[in-house]
């Protein structure tokens, strides 16, 4: 019922079914399967945007996975506290939950997972302004979801890799990076993620006033280059 809340995105009435699962197993001693609660509770918590509530619970998750020397759980922990580390601005903490949860997910060969790592490391490095080691991440991201044929997850990366090559002046390689996006927006008519590619070109092309971007992106759209000019205007 919690899950189905979650879902609904009726999160307090999520968080209520949650605690009452978490009551009984802690009423009849079941700890290991506690630890799922806490990694629920911890979701909601983040969804709610409180943020070192859900730390607390991702950390009480944590505790019982690595006492019962689950390692492939903790891994899946690590990267939910990394995820919570960067939303309060602790991006040193991200950054060493991450690499814990890619350790492990590593040695259990499990690419998709690591890919996910992979790219949240290079967010990190670029609010760090490490440029050159967000975008060597970014890479690695992205040769993973090839190789695992996740096209629709290549969009996010192209997308990070388009920005890291603007912060460097690289402009022709962010444009060639956002277009891949776009590319992917497209093709699987995600209309949200679409809005966000042209809101995103629109900015990029004010910025570099780069006919070809407009000439290539309308193709892309199979549209006029002047109709794409006055709808981003």
């Amino acid at each position: 019922m919690g899950i189905v809340a979650e879902e609904l995105r009726e999160y307090h009435q999520a968080w209520d079914y949650y605690q009452q699962a978490l009551e009984i197993k802690i009423e009849y001693g079941n700890k290991y399967f506690c630890a799922s609660s806490y990694q629920h509770l911890g979701r909601v918590a983040k969804e709610l945007g409180e943020y070192h509530q859900a730390q607390d619970y991702y950390q009480q998750a944590l505790e019982i996975f690595i006492q019962y020397e689950d390692k492939y759980n903790c891994a899946g922990t690590y990267h939910q506290l990394g995820m919570v580390a960067e939303e309060l601005r602790e991006y040193h903490q991200a950054r060493d939950y991450y690499q814990q949860a890619l350790e492990i997910f590593i040695q259990y060969e499990n690419k998709y997972n690591y890919a996910r790592t992979y790219h949240q490391l290079g967010r990190v490095a670029q609010k760090l302004g490490e440029y050159h080691q967000a975008r060597d991440y970014y890479q690695q991201a992205l040769e993973i979801k090839i190789e695992c044929g996740d096209r629709y997850y290549f969009a996010s990366t192209y997308y990070q890799l388009g920005t890291v090559a603007e912060e460097l002046g690289e402009l022709d390689s962010a444009k060639t990076n956002y277009l891949q996006d776009l590319v992917i927006m497209v093709e699987f008519n995600d209309e949200d993620g679409l809005e966000i590619s042209l809101r995103n070109l629109a900015r990029f092309y004010q910025a570099t006033r780069d006919e070809d971007l407009l000439i290539e992106a309308a193709k892309v759209l199979g549209m006029e280059v002047e109709e794409l000019k006055a709808a981003i205007n």
